[in-house]
């Protein structure tokens, strides 16, 4: 049975994956199914990690929370300009920034085809 890595595990395989493919890469050269199995690991490491609806740190969930206050406080008190505020919110989602992230990517032609 597998375990489930912790965010820090996950962080330091992926720096570790990243340097093996730094230092080797003339090795690597001469092994493109090691070299593609690496790059898979890392792409699995990294998608890992952003696959969360909220962010890992406290103090990113402090001003997440501090943000959802002030923008309902400031609706319920009758300005409607609050609510936009509210929109900053899904900047802090490690998951929406990273599906962001692919939609760029794939609208700017970087990616495999």
């Amino acid at each position: 049975m597998e375990k489930e890595l912790k965010h820090e595990e996950m962080q330091e395989q992926f720096n570790k994956v990243g340097g093996v493919l730094k230092e080797h890469e003339d090795t690597l050269k001469r092994h493109p199914e090691l070299k593609s199995t690496l790059e898979e690991h890392q792409t699995i490491l990294a998608v890992s990690m952003m696959n969360h609806w909220l962010p890992r740190d406290l103090g990113r969930k402090l001003i997440m929370l501090i943000i959802l206050i002030v923008g309902i406080s400031g609706t319920m008190a009758g300005n409607s300009n609050w609510l936009f505020i509210l929109l900053i919110l899904p900047l802090f989602s490690p998951k929406i920034v990273m599906r962001i992230s692919i939609i760029i990517g794939y609208l700017k032609g970087n990616h495999k085809k």
